[in-house]
């Protein structure tokens, strides 16, 4: 059984999908740390998500980038356990 099947309980429920939102928001907040900033207004906005552990927690991250920038590129970049 993979890791993301015996999870699956936890990350379809919407306290985990608001617990992701609000680390992106997080991780959004530490670039600051680094002098980066993150402008969604851009125009040709685009984004890398790597890494992705499955749909669900796919769809959150394309929700989050939706809600900031609603014409926004993003880059899904995954691996399946095959």
């Amino acid at each position: 059984m993979s890791y993301y099947s015996r999870w699956s309980a936890v990350i379809g429920t919407s306290i985990f999908q608001r617990f992701l939102k609000y680390n992106y928001s997080l991780g959004l907040s530490d670039l600051g740390l680094l002098n980066k900033t993150v402008s969604f207004n851009e125009e040709g906005f685009s984004c890398l998500l790597c890494g992705v552990g499955n749909e669900k927690t796919a769809k959150t991250f394309i929700e989050f980038v939706i809600e900031r920038n609603s014409k926004a590129r993003i880059y899904i970049i995954g691996r399946t356990p095959f």
